[in-house]
């Protein structure tokens, strides 16, 4: 005959979305609603949810339903002994910093190449920024740089 800690099991999922402590409550409360969850806590800095359910009662699926509901995504089940999400997460995160910089640039300089094209109707712009080889040395980093990815 088993105990009922042996048909306890614990299962850690990554969890996506998350941005704030109302989410963690949020995402917390969809996991203990689904019968047979004993304790569910959720961890907003590494974004993962280690979750404490019966055994054979509950299925992966539905915990990712319960977190769909409450309007995240569950990544995966984490692997104690691989930090492949973590490092997935971090280097995407990277990724994002890093292209939402080059938008920044370049939609500075986009700005400024349409005001300099333009002169007849923005002729407050100043003269040096209607030149045409100023223009172009705006324009290159535009294209080498900032769509470099995409070529």
């Amino acid at each position: 005959m088993s105990t009922a800690s042996e048909q306890r099991q614990q299962v850690t999922l990554g969890i996506n979305g998350m941005t704030c402590a109302a989410c963690v409550k949020h995402v917390e409360n969809a996991l203990m609603g689904v019968p047979g969850v004993n304790s569910a806590q959720v961890n907003l800095a590494t974004e993962q949810a280690t979750v404490q359910y019966l055994k054979g009662i509950i299925a992966l699926e539905d915990f990712r339903e319960a977190v769909k509901d409450a309007g995240y995504s569950v990544e995966g089940i984490v692997d104690e002994t691989s930090e492949s999400i973590a490092s997935d997460r971090l280097s995407r995160k990277t990724e994002i910093r890093s292209l939402r910089n080059k938008v920044a640039v370049c939609a500075t300089l986009s700005i400024a190449i349409f005001l300099g094209s333009f002169n007849e109707w923005f002729p407050w712009i100043p003269s040096f920024l209607q030149n045409r080889y100023t223009l172009w040395a705006l324009a290159t980093p535009v294209q080498l740089w900032g769509s470099s990815q995409f070529y």
